[in-house]
């Protein structure tokens, strides 16, 4: 019988992905350079947003409920987020 040469603590890990979203560009390039890259890997900047969601799979995605508000408050589709009747009451509230 062989034994396994290796064990789920030897297992190469994939580096944490990064967006780095901030609008000034010495900022971004400070956190990145603080970052180590046997760690993370930054796969984007976003100088010019100023929310960003990155959604999970379903079965492990949770969004707040003031998330999906201020998504709805800038005229964000909620729609896939919550279900039918809670999009058309918090739209009827907003437009008051």
């Amino acid at each position: 019988m062989t034994t396994p040469t290796h064990t789920a603590s030897a297992k190469a890990t994939r580096p944490i992905r990064l967006v780095l979203v901030d609008d000034h560009r010495m900022f971004r390039s400070g956190v990145k350079a603080e970052l180590d890259p046997a760690v993370t890997e930054v796969v984007g900047e976003a100088p010019d947003v100023d929310t960003l969601y990155l959604m999970a799979s379903p079965q492990y995605s949770f969004l707040s409920s003031s998330g999906v508000k201020e998504l709805a408050i800038f005229d964000g589709s909620i729609e896939d987020l919550v279900p039918e009747a809670v999009a058309r009451r918090l739209k009827e509230e907003l437009s008051r």
